[in-house]
């Protein structure tokens, strides 16, 4: 599985960063990982945590035995 992990973290997902202007800080998701995504008050902690939440997302994808989807790059060439 650790292989797996390390080829599904290595590439590329587009993120996308969002201001909570209700609640402050800010919310990013990554648009082909359903679900994955993760918040900060501060932009200097949220890539940190998008990694973390990368890798968890995976890991639960692939303890239940579900596909991964690729990032939407690969799948348009």
């Amino acid at each position: 599985m650790n292989q797996e992990l390390n080829y599904y973290m290595n590439l590329s997902y587009r993120m996308e960063i969002v201001e909570d202007k209700d609640e402050g800080g800010f919310v990013l998701s990554y648009p082909d990982l359903p679900g994955c995504m993760t918040c900060s008050d501060s932009l200097d902690d949220l890539l940190e945590l998008a990694k973390e939440a990368k890798e968890t997302w995976i890991l639960g994808i692939l303890e239940d035995g579900k596909e991964i989807p690729l990032p939407s790059v690969f799948r348009t060439i």
